[in-house]
């Protein structure tokens, strides 16, 4: 599990990243990712987008 946070505060914006997420191993290349990124920028009408990913990563 992973849990990526990133704020950024200027005079015009404040923004804030945050990516958590989980990896599930499959076999020895394979795995699953599944991701919840929010982003909030407080210059925009609205303010909150919230994205859910599914991956599949490729080790080698």
């Amino acid at each position: 599990m992973t849990n990526d946070t990133d704020p950024l505060d200027s005079h015009t914006a404040t923004r804030v990243n945050n990516d958590l997420g989980l990896n599930v191993k499959m076999s020895e290349i394979f795995a699953t990712r599944i991701s919840y990124l929010t982003e909030y920028n407080d210059s925009r009408a609205v303010r909150t987008e919230n994205k859910l990913g599914v991956s599949l990563v490729y080790s080698f």
